[in-house]
């Protein structure tokens, strides 16, 4: 891992306040003068997604499952925020069981492996609108899945 520069203490305020906004794609990993996007994380996202793609080919969803909580820490690790990286991490263990509920639903790996995919495009360019709008997109489609798995584990009376 490349090294990294001062800590950012504005970060975290940041974070806090873009949490209880409205747009949940604006995150600070694309902001910033200070923004943290090497080509070694980049490299790293981009081989990812591709064994993503590899083990769903393969039908593994265990090991895509496994590689999908690679992203999303290697996303936060980006961010070169401490407290962003430990918030974030702690809610994505905190959720673990449900996002792997979600991502065992029919069709659902596919898209979140396409929209991870999305995601590094926009970054690679720089394109920082398209980016968020791309996390964004990433973040309320787990969110509806999620909500319509569990909705119909409930129907089928199961827990």
């Amino acid at each position: 891992m490349p090294p990294k520069g001062k800590p950012d203490t504005a970060g975290y305020q940041k974070l806090k306040k873009d949490l209880s906004g409205k747009n949940p794609g604006q995150l600070y990993i694309f902001h910033g003068e200070e923004t943290y996007l090497r080509d070694h994380y980049l490299g790293r996202l981009r081989e990812i997604v591709d064994l993503q793609e590899f083990y769903l080919g393969k039908g593994d969803l265990v090991k895509a499952h496994l590689l999908d909580s690679d992203f999303h820490a290697m996303l936060y690790e980006m961010s070169d925020s401490r407290p962003l990286t430990q918030t974030l991490t702690s809610f994505h263990n905190y959720i673990q069981r449900a996002r792997e509920m979600s991502f065992q639903s029919r069709g659902r790996a596919e898209e979140s492996i396409r929209e991870h995919r999305a995601i590094v495009d926009a970054m690679e360019r720089r394109d920082v609108p398209a980016a968020e709008k791309a996390v964004e997109t990433h973040i309320l489609n787990a969110r509806h899945n999620l909500m319509a798995t569990r909705a119909g584990k409930a129907a089928e009376g199961v827990e």
